[in-house]
């Protein structure tokens, strides 16, 4: 496939199945020239839309889009686009796949879209169009998890052919996909996969006409890479698609496998851990990871970030310093109760920005260098790496666990060679982010046999 796929991520997390690209925070035309010119087949550009509202996503991921498609034709370089976002279904879909609708398809008309969120690393899975959860070998469909009940994106079904007129429907995006129905919307079921393979997928595919949906069913890597195959066929013999998918379609479609950092023969010592997501897993594994000896919490409350930020930031940051001069890992984190003190206040979106711009302040005058930093949740991870840590474009080295992704700080950084760890906040077991901060501190205390 001689084009390069260009990787629209709504948050930082979907780096967390792949290595070796670059990953760029800015679309400059400097910035995407040398991303565009890079002999990895393909980049993540981080848009973050997931946490701005509607008006200001679209605004921003159009102007991506567009940046991107002018330095590409400048370039006379062909690309792809692939619209990642969350595995549970959690997104401004369909404002993705319009847009590129509208930037990418004024030409050139798209035969398909794939739609395929499953996301293995984490138990994500798509059977019979059901997207599910599984959580201890039990799949629990994904409208019966915390994750449908997200406030700024509910839905109601995990069917996912109902899930996309759900979303089309609540949605006031105009254009070619707000008049599809029900029977508009195609399958890739799992007996066609494994039936026919990859010859099988290849004459569905090249069938298909007028943009359709097209929802994959995958369980395994497997199923996944016969339809990545036959979707690279397809192209090869012309046909056009666009993708709206999760990150094991990525590593699939880029034919790469999995790759764990070897964190035994790193320098390793205290680092800092900053913990923003606000889900029901993370609040277990945060205490999970307040159980090693060599991790102290360092807790704050909303209010105190709203009411008080400059007095609360200087204390904060001796804090920090005096943690890590004692050769312990710091945890910044908010407490529990802050969440309701948050929402009753009304305004949740403006206090949202607030506490990450109090934790990217925090990271930008950090007075002791930590040998790694960790950013838990994808708003949060997105914000410490661009305006914290101020870096453009980096490259991805890999994943210090399945799904928790890793980049290193180049040698131009003030903080050369440093690890960042980007730990979504609905991947892992209870245990996974002491395992992760174990290995960086090369602490046996829950790293596995």
């Amino acid at each position: 496939m001689n084009k390069k796929l260009v990787v629209f991520d709504d948050d930082p997390t979907g780096i967390q199945t792949v290595h070796g690209c670059y990953v760029l925070t800015v679309w400059d035309e400097a910035t995407l020239a040398t991303a565009l010119q890079d002999e990895v087949p393909f980049f993540y550009l981080l848009t973050n839309i997931r946490a701005l509202p509607p008006g200001e996503a679209a605004r921003v991921l159009a102007e991506a889009c567009t940046m991107v498609k002018n330095v590409a034709r400048n370039l006379d370089i062909e690309i792809e686009v692939l619209s990642r976002s969350d595995s549970t279904l959690r997104s401004h879909f369909p404002l993705e796949v319009a847009t590129f609708l509208k930037i990418f398809a004024f030409d050139t008309p798209v035969d398909g879209i794939i739609f395929a969120p499953a996301f293995f690393e984490s138990g994500r899975i798509t059977a019979g169009d059901i997207h599910y959860v599984v959580e201890n070998n039990r799949r629990i469909p994904a409208d019966e998890t915390e994750f449908s009940n997200d406030p700024d994106f509910p839905y109601s079904t995990a069917y996912l052919p109902g899930y996309i007129l759900e979303k089309l429907n609540s949605s006031k995006i105009t254009g070619p996909i707000e008049r599809i129905d029900a029977d508009a919307i195609l399958s890739i079921p799992l007996n066609l996969i494994r039936s026919r393979g990859t010859e099988g997928v290849t004459e569905f595919l090249l069938k298909v006409t007028q943009a359709r949906f097209m929802v994959v069913n995958a369980e395994t890597y497997d199923d996944l890479d016969t339809v990545t195959a036959a979707v690279r066929i397809a192209v090869e013999q012309g046909k056009r698609f666009f993708y709206h998918t999760s990150s094991s379609f990525v590593r699939s479609f880029m034919q790469q496998s999995a790759k764990l950092i070897d964190f035994s023969s790193v320098e390793t010592g205290p680092g800092l851990v900053v913990v923003g997501s606000y889900v029901q897993k993370t609040q277990r594994q945060l205490s999970k990871l307040l159980e090693i000896p060599v991790v102290e919490g360092i807790p704050i409350t909303v209010d105190e970030i709203v009411s008080h930020p400059k007095d609360l930031k200087h204390s904060i940051l001796g804090k920090i310093s005096k943690v890590l001069s004692n050769g312990k890992t710091a945890a910044l984190y908010l407490e529990k109760s802050s969440k309701a003190t948050e929402i009753s206040r009304g305004d949740v979106m403006d206090t949202g920005h607030k506490i990450t711009s109090f934790f990217c302040s925090c990271v930008n005058e950090l007075q002791v260098r930590p040998s790694f930093i960790l950013g838990k949740g994808g708003i949060t991870s997105h914000e410490l790496l661009k305006r914290g840590l101020k870096v453009a474009f980096a490259r991805v080295a890999g994943q210090a666990v399945p799904g928790v992704p890793v980049i290193r700080m180049n040698s131009a950084h003030r903080f050369s060679g440093m690890y960042y760890a980007i730990f979504p906040g609905n991947v892992g077991s209870d245990d996974t982010l002491a395992e992760v901060v174990s290995r960086f501190i090369n602490d046996k205390h829950l790293q596995p046999s």
